[in-house]
């Protein structure tokens, strides 16, 4: 990481961590975090939520879905 790009230096930057888990437990949860992890998710993973773990997550208020 470059750390004296004008509009983001390296302390600045953060990459989030999503976890995903097939684990639904509050010990599942608790262990991510413990870990250092942002967030997570467990399985199976419903579409409209994992767009909202990224969207929560990054700069951007939504996130676009192309259709496979």
């Amino acid at each position: 990481m470059q750390c004296e790009i004008r509009a983001l230096d390296g302390p600045k930057a953060a990459t989030p961590i999503i976890a995903m888990t097939a684990s639904a437990m509050d010990e599942g949860h608790h262990r991510c975090a413990a870990a250092g992890m942002n967030d997570y998710i467990s399985k199976p993973v419903e579409g409209a939520e994992m767009t909202r773990l990224i969207a929560r997550w990054t700069d951007s208020p939504t996130v676009e879905t192309k259709a496979s």
